[in-house]
């Protein structure tokens, strides 16, 4: 018992903190081209994107986000001799990212139709080629309030760094907000 009354002096002074929170949920679908220095092979990925939003002034947020990837190469084999494409079957990405957000969806009560935002931060990529690596994103995008909800555009572009810095990756994401 004394341990939960110290547990919960000790967190009052952090409860205007907590109650600046808040988290939101995005789904949808990307498409990635990621280029090794000689081949392109394009990626269609389901995207989910957690954030957790911190409340700056009125709409506007600093967030942390994690629009996390995982796809395949559907040109692969059946568009091969058209497109410069490998055997890369799958592609999972696994970003954490620092965004400014201004606008709708900045934070859960804003009342904009539309918002921008944008972050960086790193990522650690996985092919089924068994190449791994880590590296960079920048990301911006467009938030905006619909007949069917909120939906996102997200833009993206990454590398690699190190031995991996001949990787590049460019993605377009459309997702929707699921509360």
């Amino acid at each position: 018992m004394k341990t939960f009354l110290l547990l919960v002096l000790l967190s009052l002074p952090f409860k205007p903190v907590f109650a600046q929170l808040n988290m939101t949920h995005h789904l949808g679908v990307n498409f990635s081209a990621l280029n090794r220095g000689q081949k392109l092979p394009l990626y269609t990925c389901i995207a989910y994107s957690p954030r957790l939003n911190f409340k700056l002034i009125n709409q506007t947020s600093i967030s942390l986000s994690a629009p996390v990837l995982i796809g395949g190469n559907l040109f692969n084999g059946i568009f091969g001799r058209y497109f410069n494409t490998n055997d890369d079957s799958w592609l999972i990405d696994l970003p954490l990212l620092l965004e400014f957000g201004l606008g709708h969806l900045a934070n859960r009560n804003d009342e904009a139709n539309i918002g921008l935002f944008a972050g960086a931060g790193g990522c650690y990529t996985m092919l089924t080629s068994f190449y791994r690596y880590t590296g960079y994103q920048i990301n911006a995008g467009l938030r905006f309030s619909g007949n069917s909800g909120s939906q996102e555009l997200r833009f993206s572009y990454g590398g690699g760094i190190g031995n991996y810095s001949a990787f590049t990756k460019l993605g377009v994401s459309f997702l929707y907000t699921v509360e």
